[in-house]
């Protein structure tokens, strides 16, 4: 059930351009998340329902956000 609760957030923040927050950092967090989206199960149930409208919000540059995150957070 956790699992099933904490992959939506955590594939937003992706989507966002914040795996910074585990990648590096956070070693299990980042096996973890690869072992879900690996899983059959994930695209039908976290992004199969997305149109292009949807994907393109999330059309962010990655750099530019993480380079804000770690600003704001004093990360690095």
């Amino acid at each position: 059930m956790a699992d099933a609760a904490a992959i939506p957030y955590v594939n937003r923040a992706d989507m966002l351009g914040l795996s910074g927050l585990w990648q590096n950092r956070r070693p299990r967090v980042a096996d973890w998340y690869e072992r879900m989206r690996r899983r059959p199960t994930f695209d039908p149930a976290i992004t199969a329902y997305w149109d292009d409208d949807a994907r393109q919000r999330f059309d962010v540059p990655h750099a530019e956000v993480w380079a804000e995150c770690e600003r704001v957070l004093q990360f690095g």
